[in-house]
């Protein structure tokens, strides 16, 4: 036990226990750490795995360790440590001792970010959006200029007469913009509406429908908005 047969604390024993939970405990906060660069990209792949196996394994094994029976039983308790050590390290925090005051902050800051985030997602469940016109064809055409032209047919979301903005995205971003628009008539109909986008010689050739059939939509998308 941590007590000789005179009631005594054995401090050697005592010592050894406390310097090993203390080291559990740092062992855990830097697991978390190295898993969260390792994870995130911040380090070599090869060296961050490696580094990240051996502290786990030298953690586990310094857990095993305060099991035995010799420390098991001996005090101070663990949880009696790492209570008093998360007490320390909140009043130093919250008394305004570096860097400890800094890290609380960042804590509170990125979990009330995360609480507004959650609570947005859920008050707002994501449900889809119909579009105000849908794109039939995306061709290029070299003829009488280099153009891409987007056939855009109007949904029942669309308003008559009203100029809508009409974004061409290239493998997601934003390239250009022009607008178009719809009459009564021509939304009743659902009359298709081409809009033109210019292109370079070299793409209207390259994507041109006269030599090949590119997949288009792999490339171009289109976004009608308000």
């Amino acid at each position: 036990m941590g007590k000789g047969r005179s009631g005594k604390i054995k401090w050697g024993v005592f010592s050894l226990k406390l310097f090993l939970s203390l080291l559990v405990m740092a062992g855990f906060v830097d697991i978390i750490y190295r898993g969260y660069i390792l994870f995130t990209h911040q380090i070599s792949p090869v060296m961050g795995t490696i580094l990240f196996l051996v502290e786990v394994g030298v953690w586990i094994w310094l857990v095993i360790v305060l099991r035995m029976p010799k420390y098991r039983y001996s005090k101070p308790r663990f949880w009696i440590v790492f209570g008093a050590v998360l007490g320390i390290i909140l009043v130093c925090a919250f008394a305004g001792i570096q860097p400890l005051s800094t890290y609380k902050d960042n804590v509170i800051q990125k979990t009330i970010a995360f609480t507004k985030t959650a609570s947005t997602k859920i008050s707002l469940p994501n449900t889809p959006t119909a579009p105000i016109a849908t794109t039939e064809v995306i061709k290029a055409t070299l003829f009488p200029d280099y153009y891409l032209m987007v056939a855009l047919k109007p949904t029942s979301l669309a308003k008559a007469n009203y100029q809508y903005k009409v974004d061409l995205f290239e493998k997601g971003q934003l390239r250009a913009t022009t607008s178009t628009e719809w009459n009564q008539p021509e939304i009743n109909v659902k009359e298709i509406q081409w809009v033109y986008f210019p292109l370079t010689k070299d793409e209207a050739y390259a994507y041109s429908s006269f030599f090949k059939k590119p997949e288009l939509y792999d490339i171009f998308s289109v976004n009608v908005h308000e």
